[in-house]
């Protein structure tokens, strides 16, 4: 598409699975595959598998195509309890931070915000 900018993609998808390991190993070895190895920044780019606060503590992990498309692979079953203390919840918000925009320098701002 001319113009089309993968980095500004609203395409979205999710996955239900009862084997997020086991997807995540594929997706993984996909992307070894491809790239010569997992990449954790910018577009196309993958995350681990952790409990997602906007998932009610589900676990589950994010993938972003060359095209810009989010898969969002969650673990069908019960949600992980949520991080208990300052520390722990500045700690994961500064993971999804990193995380949703594939630039870990962002979960250095979740610090800065809060002063």
């Amino acid at each position: 598409m001319a113009g089309f900018d993968p980095e500004q993609s609203y395409g979205s998808c999710l996955v239900l699975t009862s084997d997020i390991e086991g997807l995540h190993r594929a997706f993984a070895a996909g992307m070894r595959a491809t790239y010569g190895k997992v990449l954790v920044s910018g577009t196309p780019r993958m995350t681990r598998p952790r409990p997602r606060r906007n998932a009610d503590g589900v676990t589950g992990f994010s993938v972003v195509d060359p095209g810009g498309n989010w898969i969002r692979v969650v673990q069908q079953g019960d949600p992980e309890p949520a991080p208990a203390g300052r520390l722990a919840t500045a700690l994961a918000n500064a993971v999804v931070r990193a995380d949703s925009r594939g630039d870990v320098r962002q979960a250095v701002l979740v610090r800065r915000a809060r002063r």
